[in-house]
């Protein structure tokens, strides 16, 4: 409850809240720490998994919680936060927490129940969802860099330029996100009809198995 609160810094409240938001949001301090001490096992382990698609799609899960969670403690501090707030910096830490993290980690469930039950049919399909896996990720960087980008300028700017006067500056970067953001789709498409296959074609094998 109290870790949203930064996102209100803006509006009146209780600095009893602030105050509080502001120190668990600054625990989060704590969890890149222990990241960034493991990183080496991290790496031992991606050199003897990195042939498992799974484990592919956690391992992207992981370098996606690391920069967003420093892009989530850099928007935090309330001086930072006064500028941020309302930008596309806010989208950019949405869409990397959203489509980096939480949907590369549903990637690597599926894939590994998919793999699990029906090995052979996975491989045949194993070439298209690795295909998918990285232009998804390639995609999703530049898709967030150009959002980080966008709200850097805006928040530079925004007492500067009026707010038509600013975006019709950044409507080329408008434009490079739509089409990064059509890569990201692509990139999904890849996986989802594979996978989608995949598991209609177990289901009903495991129906004809069981009548």
């Amino acid at each position: 409850m109290f870790n949203w609160g930064h996102h209100t810094y803006i509006v009146p409240a209780s600095p009893l809240i602030r105050n509080i938001a502001y120190i668990i949001s600054m625990t989060e301090l704590l969890i890149l720490a222990n990241i960034i001490r493991q990183w080496r096992s991290t790496l031992d382990q991606a050199k003897k998994n990195i042939h498992h698609v799974p484990y592919r799609f956690l391992l992207a899960a992981d370098f996606w919680i690391f920069f967003n969670l420093m892009l989530a403690i850099a928007i935090s501090i309330p001086a930072i936060n006064l500028y941020t707030h309302g930008t596309h910096i806010t989208v950019a830490h949405a869409m990397g927490t959203t489509i980096g993290i939480n949907t590369m980690i549903l990637f690597a469930s599926i894939t590994y129940l998919v793999s699990r039950v029906s090995i052979i049919n996975f491989m045949r399909s194993k070439l298209w969802i690795i295909r998918g896996f990285w232009l998804s990720n390639f995609g999703l960087v530049f898709f967030w860099i150009l959002l980080l980008f966008v709200g850097f300028k805006k928040a530079l700017n925004q007492n500067i330029d009026p707010h038509n006067v600013l975006f019709e500056k950044l409507m080329p970067f408008f434009g490079a996100i739509s089409f990064f953001g059509i890569i990201i789709l692509i990139g999904f498409s890849l996986l989802i009809f594979p996978l989608t296959r995949l598991c209609i074609r177990i289901l009903f094998e495991n129906r004809d198995t069981n009548s």
